[in-house]
């Protein structure tokens, strides 16, 4: 069998050229995948000066966002990284509480850095938290309540039955409730006068009704074990 002539050099090169091009795309392409959802969550804020004016955002950031979502989502690099540093913001937190035969009902927060231990179980619990809150849409009046309202809605609902009777079967508990809590961070000042990070008085509890929050300070017996 007669053995199939080298191509030219040339069109090696062309090869070459062509293959290192679209490589250099795909690289440049998931770069903007990663930055993207950062970009857009740090370009948003309310203008200064004007507290009561809708949030602003950046149209470029959220163009590049919006373009991207497909493969972001698909890839899992929809992460804004929020809660790092330079200006952490609040976090968010589950409340349990459950019901039994006998007995009062007992309540526990989640994540819990004493029960959940090694740290990566506490951060598994602590990305179950965050995922929870913000899966839930925003209220809107219910002429914009759309089907992508209706979807994003009927999600999060599932998403907390879910977690719920997980926690209702793993405590054989007769009832299981979840409440989103919103875990917020002190001001510099009054963190340095010796405030607590871990001090009830920073959490406050999210109406799923309205999506309120309400008043500041989480009481309530801690026993039961997530």
């Amino acid at each position: 069998m007669a053995r199939r002539p080298p191509k030219p050099a040339h069109l090696q090169l062309v090869a070459q050229t062509w293959f290192k091009i679209v490589l250099s795309v795909l690289i440049l392409v998931h770069l903007l995948a990663v930055i993207s959802a950062p970009i857009s969550l740090a370009s948003r804020g309310t203008s200064i000066g004007y507290p009561d004016e809708p949030p602003t955002s950046s149209v470029v950031a959220d163009t590049l966002f919006e373009s991207l979502r497909g493969y972001t989502t698909f890839m899992f690099l929809n992460h804004g990284y929020s809660f790092f540093a330079p200006e952490p913001g609040p976090s968010h937190l589950m409340e349990m509480t459950a019901t039994f035969d006998s007995g009062e009902p007992q309540q526990a927060l989640i994540p819990n850095l004493k029960r959940q231990w090694p740290r990566l179980l506490y951060h598994r619990h602590f990305m179950i938290a965050e995922t929870l809150n913000s899966s839930f849409p925003p209220n809107i009046p219910l002429q914009l309540r759309d089907k992508e309202w209706r979807a994003q809605r009927g999600y999060y609902q599932r998403l907390k039955t879910s977690l719920e009777n997980h926690l209702k079967k793993n405590l054989s508990a007769k009832t299981v409730s979840i409440t989103r809590i919103l875990h917020d961070i002190p001001p510099l000042d009054v963190y340095q006068a010796g405030q607590r990070l871990d001090d009830r008085g920073l959490l406050r509890r999210f109406d799923d009704t309205t999506g309120n929050l309400g008043p500041r300070g989480v009481k309530g017996k801690q026993g039961a074990r997530p």
